[in-house]
């Protein structure tokens, strides 16, 4: 069975925990004896075992992402949303997944999942609330970059430790990357199916929604759901054959 791998929203104070049921639901799914949970602490890390040993296993990962639960930020505190890839693809080899996972992100997660697939590395794409922002000009970029860079500044307790929970410098956010044409080339590269779950919180403007979806490479499907929650994603993702 394929191996599931969650990528929660960046600032998501649950984190990992908060995909559990998604979890579970395909783990049961699988059926299979020996399925492991790995979720939270380092990339890969085996907190629970589900059955019994032997057989072939069917697996899922849900990581903490850096600055969040159980995993600290790195060396120097900042990331940039491709760091995110990085991360889950160290967790993979970690965990010995060697085949690509179908890969389910929330928002920033979402992005993340796209920079895996366009790599070669997802089986297929879940989207939550991922289709993006409204588009920015690069102009756009330079001026929320140094907008980013003030508040952080301004900010005496976003480089001080975590007390517990998320990291202070996560609270700031990533800066917008939805530029138009670096996000539809990115998105040309993504042959794999691609499912958008969209939500009444998605940032995407309704409006533009189609026209996003026809800028991937592959198959591509859209659901509406009533919340960026593990049960609806699980609802969704048991209607599928992937």
């Amino acid at each position: 069975m394929t191996t599931l791998l969650v990528l929660h929203e960046y600032g998501d104070e649950r984190a990992a925990a908060g995909w559990q049921p998604l979890v579970d639901g395909w783990l049961a799914r699988g059926g299979e004896p020996g399925a492991e949970l790995a979720r939270g602490g380092e990339p890969g890390a085996e907190l629970a075992r589900r059955g019994e040993p032997g057989g072939e296993a069917g697996r899922a990962l849900a990581l903490d992402l850096p600055g969040h639960g159980h995993t600290p930020l790195p060396e120097g505190g900042k990331l940039v949303p491709s760091d995110l890839q990085l991360f889950a693809v160290r967790a993979l080899r970690d965990a010995g997944v060697a085949e690509p996972p179908v890969v389910v992100g929330h928002g920033w997660g979402g992005f993340a999942a796209e920079l895996l697939a366009a790599a070669g590395r997802a089986a297929a794409v879940v989207l939550v609330d991922g289709l993006g922002g409204p588009w920015v000009s690069q102009e756009e970029l330079g001026l929320l970059n140094a907008q980013w860079l003030r508040g952080v500044f301004e900010d005496p307790a976003a480089d001080s430790a975590p007390a517990g929970g998320l990291d202070p410098l996560v609270r700031h956010g990533f800066v917008s990357v939805w530029e138009r044409e670096f996000t539809e080339a990115r998105r040309a590269a993504v042959t794999v199916p691609v499912l958008a779950l969209e939500t009444p919180r998605s940032p995407t403007p309704r409006a533009e929604r189609d026209e996003r979806l026809a800028a991937f490479g592959g198959e591509v499907e859209c659901e509406e759901i009533a919340a960026p929650a593990a049960g609806a994603v699980a609802a969704a993702l048991s209607r599928r054959s992937w």
